[in-house]
């Protein structure tokens, strides 16, 4: 086996025994039996390839990138195979696109969906990833999220800009957009193009430990349709209703 190989891979368990707490450098060197210098390259480079993060207090755990190889997430194949049902349902109630997400290490990843009656999910090559700023799920998800991870996700794509959201001038001014957020529901982002209207609405799914991500609807109408902001009236209490079931699913104590 190539060295540098050997010694990724077994950094890589180290921080996978330790997740979700993290390990020290110090305690990876020990462990490892590799010398400081190395680790550091070593997490370096991992760190780069989104396979390992580094966190707060000199902290080191596994990166998205990890998670996304084994199609495994916050969204594990459990608690997929519990939301999946009411995902199915939602679909056939809206005939809309419908889907399921969360944010790892700054990046957004849709994690199942169905379109035109089609289930995708992680257990598939096409998993995908997709924009924060721009969708209601990644700025409904960033609102209930902690400072820090705020700050990864902003570190990773830089300050929301026209036409993604609206431009922001620094850090604070976006944590007081995201407050507002935080008091909705339901998120609903509206986009418009010279054929179309497109709206995503999002609401919060979680368990006992706190969110998990957001279960989202896919909207589209052309521009001189009259009535859309009706049917989002109706999809919002159709999404909420799945939301909260998914939820009171999630946090079944057998």
């Amino acid at each position: 086996m190539i060295k540098s190989i050997h010694k990724a891979s077994f950094i890589l368990r180290i921080l996978s025994d330790a997740y979700p707490d993290g390990v020290k450098l110090e305690d990876i060197s020990t462990i490892s039996k590799i010398n400081k210098s190395t680790c550091v390259r070593i997490l370096d480079t991992l760190i780069e390839e989104q396979l390992a993060e580094r966190m707060q207090f000199a902290l080191y755990r596994l990166g998205a990138g990890c998670f996304h190889l084994t199609r495994s997430g916050r969204f594990d194949e459990s608690r997929l195979s519990v939301c999946r049902p009411v995902l199915k349902w939602l679909y056939k109630e809206t005939g809309h696109t419908v889907l399921i997400s969360e944010i790892q290490n700054g990046t957004k990843y849709n994690v199942d969906y169905f379109v035109s009656d089609v289930l995708r999910s992680k257990a598939d090559e096409d998993i995908m990833v997709d924009e924060i700023y721009r969708t209601s799920a990644g700025r409904l998800i960033m609102s209930r999220m902690q400072r820090y991870d705020i700050e990864l996700v902003v570190q990773k794509n830089g300050l929301p800009k026209f036409p993604h959201w609206k431009n922001f001038e620094n850090f604070e001014e976006l944590m007081q957009e995201l407050e507002k957020y935080k008091q909705m529901q339901v998120v609903t982002v509206k986009n418009e193009s010279p054929d179309c209207i497109m709206i995503g609405i999002s609401a919060e799914i979680k368990d006992r430990n706190g969110m998990l991500g957001a279960l989202g609807i896919a909207y589209k109408c052309d521009n001189d349709y009259e009535h859309y902001e009706a049917d989002i009236e109706k999809l919002s209490k159709q999404l909420l209703r799945a939301a909260k079931e998914m939820t009171r699913r999630l946090c079944f104590d057998k």
